[in-house]
């Protein structure tokens, strides 16, 4: 499988987020969203509560920032997988953490919890539309090239030794043997920035579990 295509220099970036009708604004935004509400866990908190919090935030973000003109995308839940498409209908956004990879253009990311079977799918998707190009297709043909829809994750990292915020918008293609995606296509690399970080930080993934399923029992 060919290397990811690595778009880092801010005009290759604000250049390709446009051809997906978006920008880095409105990602870093979410991002910042995303780190305030895994803050306000405290130690008297479940222990995924962080998790819980930056992934419900995450989502909403997402899908509140996007949904408004010029970007005009909505939310789509396809078996407990939250997803953020454009109105084509042609992109779709999975919000998600990654590990000490994220937004390195030295490193490989991979996501900090498993995945299931719907994200499964979509990679796999994401992987045979990837085969459809020969090799010595050129990088700005590739990326203007389409089929359908092409699924991405929006990976986000806190590197809190240095209190670094590290995140990319990327097109997974591969997931390793016990389900965390670790392969991919285009890397779009965003930051990295400093935010300002109030309160207790807790260290726990950002989702609690890969795609939930809430089952309520009313009591007789």
């Amino acid at each position: 499988m060919r290397p990811a295509i690595l778009v880092s220099q801010p005009p290759d970036v604000r250049a390709r987020l446009k051809q997906l009708c978006l920008d880095e604004a409105v990602l870093l935004q979410v991002a910042h969203r995303v780190l305030s509400a895994r803050n306000s866990a405290t130690e008297n908190h479940p222990r995924n509560a962080a998790g819980l919090f930056g992934f419900l935030e995450g989502v909403a973000a997402m899908r509140e920032l996007l949904a408004p003109s010029p970007y005009k995308w909505h939310r789509e839940d396809v078996n407990n997988l939250s997803l953020t498409v454009n109105k084509e209908n042609s992109v779709a956004i999975i919000v998600a953490t990654g590990d000490e990879g994220t937004g390195r253009e030295d490193m490989e990311p991979c996501t900090n919890s498993k995945k299931g079977p719907n994200t499964k799918t979509a990679v796999e998707s994401n992987l045979n539309q990837w085969r459809l190009f020969p090799d010595d297709i050129k990088k700005e043909d590739l990326l203007k090239a389409t089929h359908g829809r092409t699924t991405w994750l929006f990976l986000v990292h806190y590197d809190e030794i240095n209190e670094r915020l590290h995140c990319e918008l990327s097109q997974p293609v591969a997931m390793t043997e016990n389900d965390h995606v670790s392969g991919w296509s285009v890397r779009i690399i965003l930051g990295p920035i400093s935010p300002t970080m109030p309160g207790n930080r807790v260290s726990v993934d950002l989702e609690p579990s890969p795609e939930i399923d809430v089952k309520v029992k009313k009591r007789g």
